[in-house]
């Protein structure tokens, strides 16, 4: 065997494997979440699958606002997690260098909110008071700049302030 097939063939053995996961399925991975380009004010810590899927549990989907989907519970160590793939519409791409995680999801993926409030919570509504009309204006102008700014300045208006 030439040296050149020899390095070759061992270069080959040693790079890994196009397609292998980069990650251990069910292990603990903290990950920087974005949702629908927003950043997540909490960093989570998550699980990926066997097939590499988005496993979240089921505190972190009531914080997040998602519906737990119908289908894809996984218990993992008595805990339970959801799938979030294509079943819920979603878009995941994972970024192992920069430990995040982009996820897109349908508006229909999140749970509603719904704000209420008694009658006693409500502002009340007051008329408003009839202010008194005034309609005085000044301006920084000299009276020799008019002669109605001129007759102003006598009615009682300071040297560098017209009124009218």
């Amino acid at each position: 065997m030439s040296p050149k097939l020899a390095l070759a063939i061992s270069l080959a053995l040693a790079a890994p494997c196009v397609g292998a996961a980069s990650y251990e399925p069910f292990a603990d991975t903290v990950v920087e979440l974005r949702i629908n380009d927003q950043p997540q004010p909490v960093t989570l810590v998550v699980r990926r699958d066997t097939d590499g899927t988005l496993l979240l549990s089921a505190a972190d989907l009531k914080e997040l606002r998602i519906k737990a989907p119908a289908r894809g519970v996984v218990q993992v160590n008595g805990q339970r997690y959801y799938r979030i793939g294509a079943e819920l519409g979603a878009q995941v791409r994972f970024d192992d260098a920069t430990q995040s995680v982009s996820l897109l999801l349908p508006a229909q993926a999140f749970t509603g909110t719904r704000a209420g409030y008694s009658a006693a919570d409500a502002p009340r509504v007051t008329p408003a008071a009839r202010a008194a009309s005034s309609t005085t204006t000044c301006s920084s102008a000299t009276p020799a700049d008019s002669p109605r700014l001129a007759q102003s300045s006598k009615a009682g208006c300071s040297a560098h302030m017209a009124c009218w």
